[in-house]
């Protein structure tokens, strides 16, 4: 169930087609899942259950401790919790926290009973890259689920290692989640225990050096993927949309370099996909970077398999040196969200993302008129991502003028009618063309 995101990787270049292939079969829904003899249900208070599972993950089963004692005598590798509905008696599987490898996955649940099917997952893990490749996850020796104490109804820790190179801690908490948005708080802390020398050079010049984090999705065509859209808060608070059709560039990055990065990424599923349909977005919501400088990165690979992980996207560390010492540390806390609905409405032709498509959104295409830009940005005009800002963009600004609620610094203005504002921006057209 879990074996698109569970590549053995530690020593594997996630670039490599032969790697995602080799990340192994998804299996499509909670009722197909296979259960062993040995997995472990382990605790039930009555609102939340969990279970120890043996299988789903290519990675060797690890010891997972609930409260101090080792979960049914013997080694596991991962731990679901299956959440009650509020107001039903349903408990559908809410959350996967993956001890043999680091991995996490959230979905939200529905109204009345039940919860969505998983897609994108969380890397809880840094990565960094040397000569040898892209050391991703940790060989992982032990995990600890405490559900009783100060840190609430759900809190584990797994801790692991790069072989004598650094080793690592990352923490989750599972606090009970309203209909429809499901928060897992991520903390990530790495420690080099011996000189790195990271990669360098050509493409790995400031690019995928040292990630603090990584989200791995699927995007395989416009209508099969988990994620289409990768929207974020840059470091000037401004909110930059990326949208994947079947013409971004595969193998290749998604930005020609990291893009310091605001408080937050989305990788969206707006609706559209054959793919486990209702499959969530899911939300970074950086809540402690210890100061250090973060950017957005991403790749999407050359495989169009949807049992692939083929899209990723992670948080790089700006200011990695070349040599990352003996006894650095290095330590981030994030909010993994989990919902149907992101917090800002997709809605077509809106391009800076604010629910509404207006003005600022008629101005990101003219600012940008017959202008060559990073195919598929919305915010740089071309929600045609055809990497060209020209008459097709403004056709779909025109075409869903007003869509949306206009937020508040727009709802007290008056709102030019569709036809007035097609006067205007042919006018607008043909003196852009003049020029």
């Amino acid at each position: 169930m879990y074996g698109r995101n569970a590549v053995n990787s530690t020593r594997k270049d996630f670039y490599s087609t032969a790697a995602m292939i080799c990340a192994g079969l998804f299996m499509l829904s909670l009722a197909v899942m296979t259960t062993h003899a040995s997995d472990q249900h382990f605790f039930d208070n009555g609102q939340f259950a969990l279970r120890a599972a043996d299988g789903g993950v290519l990675e060797s089963a690890v010891p997972i401790f609930h409260n101090g004692t080792l979960v049914g005598g013997h080694n596991h590798k991962i731990v679901e919790a299956f959440d009650n509905v509020p107001g039903s008696g349903s408990f559908p599987l809410t959350f996967v926290d993956m001890h043999a490898n680091t991995f996490l996955r959230a979905v939200y649940q529905k109204p009345g009973g039940g919860g969505a099917e998983l897609g994108t997952s969380v890397v809880g893990s840094a990565s960094f890259r040397t000569t040898a490749g892209l050391q991703f996850i940790p060989t992982t020796t032990r995990g600890d689920v405490n559900t009783t104490g100060a840190f609430g109804r759900y809190f584990s820790q797994i801790v692991g290692n790069f072989g004598s190179q650094a080793s690592l801690t990352t923490t989750r908490s599972f606090p009970d989640p309203p209909i429809g948005k499901t928060t897992v708080g991520l903390t990530v802390d790495f420690t080099a225990d011996q000189n790195i020398n990271l990669a360098t050079g050509g493409v790995f010049t400031g690019n995928d050096r040292l990630r603090m984090m990584t989200v791995s999705s699927m995007f395989s065509t416009s209508t099969v993927y988990d994620a289409d859209i990768l929207r974020y808060e840059d470091a000037n608070g401004d909110i930059q949309t990326l949208q994947l059709t079947s013409t971004t560039a595969r193998n290749a990055h998604l930005l020609p370099a990291p893009d310091e990065l605001g408080s937050w990424i989305e990788l969206i599923k707006s609706p559209g996909s054959t793919w486990s349909a209702d499959s969530p977005t899911i939300r970074i919501d950086l809540t402690n970077t210890n100061g250090m400088r973060l950017g957005v990165q991403g790749f999407l690979a050359g495989t169009t398999s949807p049992n692939d992980d083929s899209l990723s996207v992670w948080l790089e560390w700006l200011d990695a040196p070349d040599t990352i010492s003996a006894g650095t540390n290095l330590g981030i806390g994030v909010d993994v969200v989990a919902t149907g609905d992101p917090d800002r409405p997709v809605i077509t032709g809106d391009l800076n993302a604010d629910g509404f498509v207006g003005i600022e959104d008629l101005n990101a295409v003219l600012g940008n008129w017959n202008q060559t830009v990073l195919p598929g940005f919305f915010t740089a005009g071309d929600p045609t991502a055809d990497g060209f800002v020209g008459i097709e963009d403004l056709n779909v600004v025109l075409g869903n003028w007003n869509a949306g609620t206009p937020p508040p610094t727009q709802a007290s203005s008056a709102v030019p009618e569709p036809g007035t504002l097609a006067l205007t921006c042919f006018a607008a057209f043909w003196f852009l063309r003049k020029r």
